[in-house]
């Protein structure tokens, strides 16, 4: 998606927009990625194909990326 083209459908047809896509609350966008008790909203990168409706939602926080990789489970 990032490159342009719907993983979904294969069209160019891709369009962002940070904090795009609000997940209920006070539609302020950001989602709440926890990584404690106190938190804060991060923004959120929205990518959606306006052929097929299919959308893709990128954290942009670095700082809370390096957060999750000391608080969260790794997969595999």
């Amino acid at each position: 998606m990032r490159r342009g083209l719907c993983v979904k459908c294969g069209t160019p047809t891709v369009y962002r927009k940070l904090n795009g896509i609000s997940h209920g609350g006070d539609g302020g966008g950001g989602v709440y990625v926890r990584t404690s008790w106190l938190t804060s909203a991060s923004p959120v990168e929205h990518l959606i194909c306006t052929r097929c409706g299919y959308f893709e939602s990128y954290v942009v926080d670095e700082r809370k990326m390096s957060e999750i990789t000391k608080t969260w489970e790794k997969v595999g």
